[in-house]
């Protein structure tokens, strides 16, 4: 599962006064710039998804900075309604701040611009490389959207605010109670810790498999991004953006350097390194169990992965 922040092209929070005073409106994903991380999102990548999200019976969680995991008081409200539209994925929200404090309290953030950043959390289901060498992301897997209080582009800025904040309150000024948020630079970047790479959905091969000849295929000087689609493990110490700084191996590359599926030979011999064959890993202890997770998470339902030792 990956994570795309960006500071808000858009935001419209209602008032005290409303009726519904914890919903908002936010534009939270732009098609068509090339992010920081060279990825491009295109129009209609959340087509599919929001179709399979509407066909459920459960709405779409607003998450504080994706922290689910770590105390689920952070699923801080849901989405009303999400829509793709000309300009990007638009969501319109409410907040549980009256049942949940967290929630209170990230509406306080945001209603006096502490917190004017979003995230929404994904998987790449469809890619390409434009002829620009940008990552077209043409289909996603959207899992939840929500506030983060770092912005990926510390160019971005405030060119129209129309409400005055005093008090935890917004106050009329101009039209209506609302707070609108235009930021004249849009930036994107993936926010993903260093060392073991978070699990994603790939395709897989059941193809022969030699290292040697997909490692030499990948290219140098591309974005993290990029070399998430290939390796299982990050150097914290090494460089981002060339193949030297990653290990494990274990998704297919084309002859033009593209990321391809998972192949399943290359799992099972990336798990024997983990277990000590051919010399073992130098990686930390504390990574393998996770480097392990996302190699394992490749394998289909109907084949058992190795165990680790």
């Amino acid at each position: 599962m990956l994570h795309k922040t960006a500071p808000l092209a858009e935001l419209e929070l209602s008032s005290d006064d409303d009726a519904h005073s914890g919903e908002f409106t936010a534009l939270v994903a732009v098609y068509g710039n090339v992010d920081s991380m060279g990825d491009r999102i295109v129009k209609g990548a959340f087509d599919s998804t929001l179709d399979r999200w509407s066909a459920k019976s459960s709405p779409i969680p607003v998450v504080w900075s994706h922290q689910w995991v770590a105390d689920p008081s952070n699923i801080i409200g849901q989405v009303i309604d999400a829509k793709s539209t000309d300009d990007g994925l638009r969501v319109r929200a409410v907040l549980d701040h009256e049942t949940n404090q967290r929630a209170a309290q990230v509406r306080s953030l945001m209603q006096r611009r502490l917190v004017q950043s979003f995230s929404f959390a994904y998987d790449v289901l469809d890619a390409v490389k434009s002829d620009d060498g940008a990552n077209e992301l043409r289909e996603l897997e959207l899992y939840e959207v929500g506030p983060t209080l770092v912005g990926a582009n510390p160019l971005t800025e405030l060119i129209e605010a129309k409400s005055e904040v005093v008090d935890d309150r917004v106050h009329e000024h101009g039209h209506g109670h609302a707070l609108r948020l235009r930021l004249a630079t849009l930036g994107l970047e993936v926010v993903e810790a260093k060392g073991a790479v978070t699990s994603h959905r790939a395709s897989t091969s059941e193809g022969a498999w030699d290292s040697s000849v997909h490692e030499r295929r990948v290219l140098t000087g591309q974005s993290p991004s990029y070399y998430r689609r290939i390796y299982a493990w990050q150097d914290p110490d090494g460089d981002s953006k060339t193949k030297a700084g990653w290990r494990f191996i274990h998704h297919e590359v084309g002859s033009g350097g593209e990321p391809g599926a998972a192949n399943l030979r290359a799992l099972s011999s990336a798990i024997g390194v983990l277990n000590g064959a051919r010399g073992g890993t130098t990686i930390p202890s504390s990574d393998r169990q996770a480097v392990y997770s996302h190699l394992r998470s490749h394998f289909p339902s109907d084949r058992e992965a190795p165990e680790l030792q």
